[in-house]
């Protein structure tokens, strides 16, 4: 990535100025590569450039983590959720009001996460 901001942007990162590259709504490590980020040919890489000097590369926030995790934690908690609702209705008679009102906010909170964090995903890409 530090390779693409010095042939994009040679001036700013000559004058020691903040460039940024975004991509997906995530700015790009400079120590990634394309590859490994998943950017081919015809991608769009949002590039902002500040006044001020650029600070020191930091490491990978708690959210950049998740999203990292998220296609191992996903089909996990699809299976446990979908467990204990089959658990529920073969044995609906040892699961109490309390345990009914946690297993559906569960659900639920499950499931807003999930379309807040893939709904422009779930719509097929048509451009291509």
């Amino acid at each position: 990535i530090h390779t693409v901001k010095g042939r994009a942007f040679p001036d700013p990162m000559a004058e020691g100025r903040h460039v940024r590259l975004i991509f997906q709504g995530r700015e790009l490590l400079d120590s990634a590569t394309l590859s490994s980020l998943g950017i081919r040919h015809n991608h769009v890489i949002h590039g902002s450039v500040s006044r001020n000097q650029a600070p020191p590369e930091r490491p990978e926030d708690e959210a950049g983590q998740l999203d990292d995790m998220w296609p191992i934690l996903q089909p996990l908690l699809v299976i446990t959720i979908g467990g204990m609702w089959c658990l529920y209705i073969i044995y609906k008679q040892y699961f109490s009001t309390t345990a009914l009102f946690f297993l559906i906010v569960i659900t639920i909170y499950f499931g807003i996460f999930f379309f807040s964090h893939h709904g422009g995903q779930l719509r097929p890409n048509r451009r291509q």
